[in-house]
């Protein structure tokens, strides 16, 4: 009974979505950064993976303030935007700046950057 109204409580929270754009310094996608949501409306960290075009988006969060996202990606500087308010029904579009760390990778992506992903 008391796991029948937890399921049943659990099912009444407005959810939300968490859309993410990652980006290096340049405006360059990042593909394949690791995205994490927290907050203390979460039990756990929620995670993605972002697409060939630097978007992962993170669905069923609860609504409320004070998420904190955060891109982490081998290759570049991790980036965080924090106090996030996720809406009811709706999503909070969060943009993310990731810092190079070698300049010769830049180069590389850069050469290699395709126009292939629509404007966010």
């Amino acid at each position: 009974m008391i796991a029948w109204l937890a399921v049943a409580a659990a099912a009444d929270v407005p959810m939300g979505t968490v859309r993410v754009h990652v980006q290096d310094s340049e405006e360059l996608d990042v593909p394949d950064a690791r995205v994490v949501v927290s907050g203390a409306s979460l039990r756990r960290p929620r995670t993605a993976r972002t697409d060939i075009c630097g978007r992962a988006e993170v669905r069923r969060v609860p609504v409320g303030e004070g998420y904190t996202v955060e891109a982490t990606h081998p290759w570049l500087d991790p980036a965080r935007a924090e106090d996030i308010a996720v809406e009811a029904e709706g999503s909070a579009v969060v943009r993310l700046f990731m810092a190079i760390q070698d300049t010769l990778l830049h180069g590389r992506r850069a050469a290699a950057r395709e126009e292939r992903c629509p404007p966010p």
